[in-house]
C-alpha cells in the first residue's frame, strides 16, 4: 500500500501540473462520486498499474469483487460523462 500511496502523490502532483482548470473541475466532480474503495481501486489499476489479483490481496477482495466494484464505478463515471460531457462544453 505504501508504493500505491507513493505513486498516488507523485501522479497528484504531475496531475496538478498538467490539467486545465476546467479538465481538473471535471475530474474533481467524477471522482467525487466513487466511494473511496472504488476510488483506490481504479487508482491502484489504471494510475498504479497494479493487477487485478494485486488489488485483491491488498484489499483483501476477491479477483471477482474487483472486477464487480470496478465495473461499478464505470458505470457511474459513464453516466456522469453521458450527462456532463466536457468535449462538447469545451468547444462551445
Amino acid at each position: 500500500v505504501s508504493e500505491y500511496m507513493a505513486y498516488s502523490e507523485e501522479r497528484g502532483a504531475f496531475y496538478e501540473r498538467q490539467a486545465t482548470p476546467e479538465l481538473r473541475l471535471f475530474v474533481t466532480k467524477t471522482l467525487d462520486l466513487l466511494n473511496p474503495l472504488e476510488r483506490m481501486l481504479l487508482e491502484m489499476k489504471y494510475f498504479g498499474g497494479f493487477s487485478i489479483k494485486e488489488i485483491g490481496d491488498i484489499l483483501g477482495l476477491s479477483e471477482n469483487s474487483v472486477r464487480k466494484r470496478r465495473f461499478h464505478a464505470f458505470l457511474k463515471i459513464r453516466q456522469f460523462y453521458m450527462e456532463n460531457d466536457p468535449v462538447s462544453k469545451m468547444a462551445q
